[in-house]
This record gives structure tokens, C-alpha cells and sequence, in this order.
């Protein structure tokens, strides 16, 4: 047995801070599913409204809920969730990290580029997994979109168009997501950290980058990104009030795929030229005999929480296949790049 391996018990002892609307709605049902497995225990729950943290905890087999955070920091506690709200999680990450809990945070990683070294540093110091929750990489179909993109099937890239948002429904629990200083940014930091790690995990790092916003003091509702790769251009446009579908187009010099956002499990592919096209449900495959054929239909959007606190509790022990602090910085460094070199976006309107 390992020392990572001696250090870390099964089930893995988790703690969860911050029990908002993405903890209500996604990692109860997560953890659930996992405590049934035997994956990992809730032991403690914290949230500065207590009404969250109870109803939370409800939804779980009987974690205590605690009054300070640093009540989680017990030694008990192996890893723990950050679903607080952005400007807590660099003094949140690192006070764990220091108490030799490993850290799962939600994303963006940080509010901005400096918390977000001083966390991967605090990581790396006190060797503790810090994983970030970018759950569209556990997808089944943006990981066969990276294998179709990589394997040259279609060809070379030649253009991504990306349209993604519509008017604001999540359900905040006060008005510090539109304010800067509490939240980091808008719809670029919020949506943006999802569509731009995926393009990197897809296609490298881009060269330079052109962005424009509507921010006028506060923080943007809409805004556009020029990626410029090597051999083609991306168009990103997110938007906080503008109902379009949410579509991810990819042209390359032999076909062409087209995938929906935030779904798990399809997309779309054809051949320049073809009489037909496909859309792709995808099933795990199964080998019965000599052959191997369809098994059952990949999970959908909500089990990619699952997955990636199964590959943080892996990656407690040894090697797993997590979305790591390092990374999501690269991704947070663009983005700051971005608000750095902003122009204001056209507004026809107010002429």
C-alpha cells in the first residue's frame, strides 16, 4: 500500500461548502448516486444562510452542517467541494490545501489570474489534489468531438463559429453575480470559462486573441472572442439576454460537425459534398464474442458530476484524468487577457 493510498480511507470523508443552486441541483443528486456506491461519505456542510446548508444536507445521509467554514477543516475531512461563490474560493482552496485537504472547486478556478497561482501553488506545496469543476470534459460527446477532431477524420480545421447563453434564468441567491467586484466578470467568465477550456482541450492553445464587450461599468452581458489558432479562426459570441440556440459549428477541409451545448451524448457530423449527414447518439461499446457492438446509451449531462469527483477521489491515490488547477489557470489567464485588451462592443441602438 502506497502512502497516498494508506492516507486517503474508502469511502473518501467529503465536506461540501457553499449549497447554491449548481450544489442543490446537481452535486446532491452526484453525491447521492456516489455515497450509495460506497464512493465517498458526506461528513460536514457549510453555507452563510443555514436555511441552504439544512435543505442541503437533507437531500444527504445526515452530514452535519457546521456554522464556519473552518469548521470543515476538521482532520477528518479528505476533500473538499467549493461551490461557494468565485471571490471565496482562493483564501477557501488554500486554507484546505494547508490543513492537507485536497480540494474539488467548482469552476471558474478564481476571480482573477494572481489568487488562481497562489492556489496552484498552495496545491503543489502542500501536494494535495486541486481539481476544477469543468464537467463538459466528461462528456461522452465533446470527448468523441476531440477524438474525431484529433484523429483528422474531417480533415484540418478551418473555422468554429460558437453561439452560446440566452436571457439570464439561473437562480442566484443575491445580486453579487452582477457586480465585478463580488463575481470577477460576466457572461465571459461565467459561460466563457466553459466554452474556452473546451476549445483549448479540443484544438491547442490559441495564438491571439480579439475581444469586445457591453460592459459599461458593471459587468457584461454580452461579449465577443476572435481565437486565432494557427491554421483557422474561432467566432465566439456569448449573451446573457439573446434566445438563439446554443451551437458549437466546427468546418474543416473534408466535413463538418455541429454540436448542441450541454448535450452529454449527441452531435452531428457530415462530409463536404455528401448526400447525407448523421446525428450521433453514442453508446459505451461492449465486446460480446469476436465483435465488438452497442451497449447502453452514455449518461447524460447530470452524471458528469459523477464522473469528475470519481476521477478527483482516483486521482487522491494515483494517476486519474482531472481537469487540474494548472489547467483551469491557463484557461483564467486567457480570459483576463481578454478583459486586459477589451474594445466596446457596437450598440447600434443608442445612436
Amino acid at each position: 500500500m502506497t502512502t497516498a493510498q494508506a492516507r486517503y480511507s474508502s469511502p473518501v470523508r467529503v465536506a461540501v461548502a457553499g449549497c447554491g443552486a449548481v450544489s442543490r441541483l446537481y452535486y446532491a443528486p452526484a453525491l447521492r448516486r456516489l455515497e450509495a456506491a460506497g464512493r465517498l461519505h458526506v461528513e460536514g456542510v457549510f453555507d452563510p444562510d443555514p436555511k441552504a446548508a439544512a435543505i442541503f444536507a437533507k437531500n444527504l445521509s445526515g452530514p452535519r452542517t457546521v456554522s464556519s467554514y473552518e469548521d470543515l477543516l476538521c482532520k477528518s475531512t479528505q476533500l473538499i467541494i467549493l461551490a461557494s461563490p468565485p471571490k471565496f474560493h482562493a483564501r477557501q482552496a488554500i486554507d484546505a490545501l494547508e490543513s492537507g485537504i485536497a480540494v474539488h472547486c467548482e469552476k471558474p478556478l478564481a476571480t482573477n489570474v494572481r489568487d488562481g497561482e497562489r492556489m496552484v501553488e498552495a496545491a503543489a506545496k502542500c501536494n494535495r489534489v486541486l481539481s476544477v469543476g469543468l464537467m463538459r470534459r466528461q462528456f461522452a460527446a465533446t470527448r468523441s468531438i476531440r477524438e474525431l477532431l484529433n484523429s483528422k477524420v474531417l480533415g484540418d480545421v478551418t473555422f468554429i463559429d460558437v453561439f452560446e447563453g440566452g436571457p439570464f434564468d439561473w437562480p442566484v441567491a443575491s445580486a453579487d453575480y452582477f457586480t465585478r467586484s463580488q463575481s470577477g466578470g460576466g457572461v465571459l467568465l461565467d459561460i466563457g470559462t466553459h466554452v474556452l477550456d473546451l476549445l483549448r482541450w479540443w484544438l491547442g492553445e490559441p495564438l491571439s486573441t480579439v475581444y469586445e464587450d457591453d460592459s459599461m461599468g458593471g459587468v457584461e452581458a454580452n461579449c465577443r472572442i476572435a481565437l486565432r489558432f494557427r491554421d483557422f479562426e474561432a467566432d465566439i459570441r456569448l449573451s446573457r439576454d439573446w434566445a438563439r440556440p446554443n451551437r458549437y459549428f466546427v468546418r474543416a477541409t473534408k466535413g463538418w460537425l455541429t454540436w448542441i451545448a450541454n448535450d452529454a451524448r449527441n452531435f452531428s457530423f457530415g462530409l463536404h459534398g455528401g448526400n447525407s449527414a448523421a446525428e450521433v447518439l453514442l453508446h459505451h461499446p461492449v465486446n460480446r464474442g469476436a465483435e465488438p457492438t452497442l451497449g447502453p446509451v452514455c449518461p447524460d449531462f447530470e452524471f458528469a458530476f459523477d464522473s469528475q469527483l470519481e476521477a478527483t477521489i482516483a486521482a487522491l491515490t494515483g494517476h486519474a484524468e482531472i481537469v487540474s488547477g494548472s489547467d483551469a489557470l491557463t484557461t483564467l489567464k486567457l480570459i483576463e487577457g481578454c478583459y486586459a485588451r477589451r474594445a466596446p462592443m457596437s450598440a447600434g441602438w443608442m445612436l
